[in-house]
């Protein structure tokens, strides 16, 4: 992915909070890590997103999502929207770790653009949940990174009951 069809990207999620189509958002997997670490191959860029709930009892949708880049130019491919070039995957940051990701997710600033990205110790989480090989490298890359507050990774994975690898001496 191209650095400066990134900052494209981040100044539309931006867009997106601003007029109301998100509530929030936070960048994980991939291109999450690589504000804490070394560069990481993917595909896709994935985004949280918090949605505003029209009632109570009201079923989570990413179609105001799509419909809204759509209307925007950027069209859907398969699970993905394209925008400047760039396949984007929104996630419904609905259960309980990505509703706290979402939450407390650090602003970077992206060749002058701003962008929310998750914690490590959140990205660590995640990429436990979905027990992939290259999801447990990231995970344990991440770790490594120095970027980690130990005690925190320790809290937030009892709090979520996700067990951490013994090997890590957290």
């Amino acid at each position: 992915m191209e650095q400066n069809r990134l900052g494209a990207v981040f100044a539309e999620l931006g867009s997106l909070v601003a007029e109301g189509v998100i509530g929030g958002y936070a960048i994980v997997g991939a291109v999450g890590a690589i504000f804490y670490t070394e560069a990481i191959r993917t595909f896709d860029l994935d985004v949280a997103v918090s949605l505003p709930q029209t009632s109570a009892r009201a079923i989570l949708s990413l179609a105001p999502v799509y419909e809204h880049l759509r209307a925007r130019g950027f069209l859907p491919e398969a699970e993905h929207v394209r925008i400047h070039g760039v396949p984007v995957q929104f996630l419904a940051g609905d259960p309980p770790l990505w509703r706290d990701a979402l939450a407390t997710a650090r602003t970077f600033d992206y060749e002058g653009v701003e962008v929310r990205v998750a914690s490590p110790e959140h990205l660590i989480l995640m990429a436990l949940e979905a027990p992939s090989p290259r999801r447990r490298e990231r995970a344990a890359l991440l770790f490594e990174s120095g970027t980690v507050d130990n005690a925190w990774l320790r809290a937030l994975a009892s709090r979520f009951g996700i067990r951490l690898p013994e090997t890590w001496n957290v």
